[in-house]
Order: C-alpha cells, then sequence, then structure tokens
C-alpha cells in the first residue's frame, strides 16, 4: 500500500493539522478498511459485530474471534484505514476532510460482550503514517502528513471530535435520564460507517 506523502507538517504549524486529524479520528461519518490479501475485511459481518473506536490516538477495532480481522490481525497483516469527517453539520466544507492511516493490525486480547458473553477481539492498528487531506481549490487545497508524535499527543484527548460526539450521545441517549452531580469525559465508539468493500462500519 502506497500513500502520496503530500506536504509534512514537521516544519510548519504541527498542533493544528493534528488536532484537525485526531477530531475526525474521534468523529468520523464513515470509515473503510482494506487488509493486504484481503478483498473484503468485513465480508459476512453484520454491522453490531465489528465496531471501532479510538484510544490515546490509535484505532481499536472489536469483532469475534472468528472474524477475517481477527485472523487478519494474528498474522500481523498491514492494513489502511481512511476516515471521513464527522465534524460540524452535514454538508458543511469541514465533512470535506478525509484522514487516512497507515499501519500494521494487532491482536491485542480477547473481552467477551457483557449482554450476550460472545467472545470478541480486540485489534489495534500500530501506525506508521497519517495523511490529512482538505479538498479545495487552488492554495486552499492540501494534503498534509502528521507526524505521529503530535497525532497521539495526550494533549489531544479532549479534542472538538470527541466533545462532538459525546454531546450527540448525550442528546440521543440520554435525554431522559436524570442527571448525575459530577459529569466526566467519557469515551464513545464513533458512528458506525456504511458496510461496504473495506468499510468496518
Amino acid at each position: 500500500m502506497s500513500l502520496d506523502p503530500g506536504i509534512h507538517a514537521g516544519r510548519t504549524d504541527v498542533q493544528r493539522p493534528a488536532a484537525a486529524a485526531r477530531s475526525i479520528l474521534a468523529c468520523p461519518s464513515d470509515v473503510r478498511l482494506v487488509v493486504d490479501g484481503i478483498d473484503d475485511v468485513t465480508e459476512g459481518l453484520a454491522d453490531a459485530h465489528l465496531e471501532m473506536q479510538e484510544q490515546e490516538g490509535r484505532p481499536v477495532f472489536s469483532c469475534p474471534a472468528d472474524a477475517a480481522l481477527a485472523i487478519a490481525a494474528t498474522d500481523g497483516r498491514g492494513a489502511l484505514l481512511t476516515l471521513h469527517s464527522g465534524l460540524g453539520r452535514p454538508g458543511s466544507a469541514e465533512r470535506a476532510a478525509t484522514l487516512t492511516l497507515s499501519g500494521r493490525l494487532e491482536a491485542a486480547g480477547l473481552e467477551e460482550c457483557e449482554c450476550c458473553s460472545e467472545v470478541r477481539v480486540r485489534v489495534l492498528l500500530h501506525l506508521d503514517f497519517a495523511l490529512l487531506a482538505r479538498p479545495g481549490h487552488g492554495p486552499d487545497e492540501a494534503r498534509i502528513r502528521v507526524p505521529l508524535a503530535a497525532f497521539t499527543a495526550p494533549g489531544l484527548e479532549l479534542n472538538r471530535g470527541f466533545l462532538q460526539r459525546s454531546t450527540e450521545h448525550a442528546n440521543q441517549c440520554h435525554q431522559d435520564e436524570p442527571a448525575p452531580r459530577h459529569r466526566h469525559p467519557h469515551r464513545h465508539p464513533p458512528r458506525r460507517g456504511h458496510r461496504g468493500p473495506g468499510s468496518p462500519a
């Protein structure tokens, strides 16, 4: 898998593109995964059986133990993850941005589903490349390679995408619940993308 290296952000303002890229990872509208040697890593899986969330700037998947993705992770296959921005309102210019991440899959242990006792595999994507694309016209168009150290920086945990997704989750799922006395930031898996070739849903 090869990527256009784009403009390296190492000598410019690193924080702004890193924050934008991290926000897209936390709040994508669509997620697509391509794995070396596998035509469709989601084949045979319903949307509810494949999930993705971000932890410390790294994509983490959860899938059944016999899924193609779990087997690919055990083999340590290379993968390319493309995320379309879910920031802002639908149809806004922010939604045109994309984040492309490449790396190697790793099986990171088993977990048991709380509702059905299904055994699932946690799959990590160890990153080696991050590319932020902001389509536009002329000088407004940019493809920026984001340094991984900046992209995974702890200071970006409470990024704009995380806050937007947390607010959406609270509005959609907890409108009728009494407000707790103390609120703490929490993680919430991004909205599942549309299933299709190379889509983790």
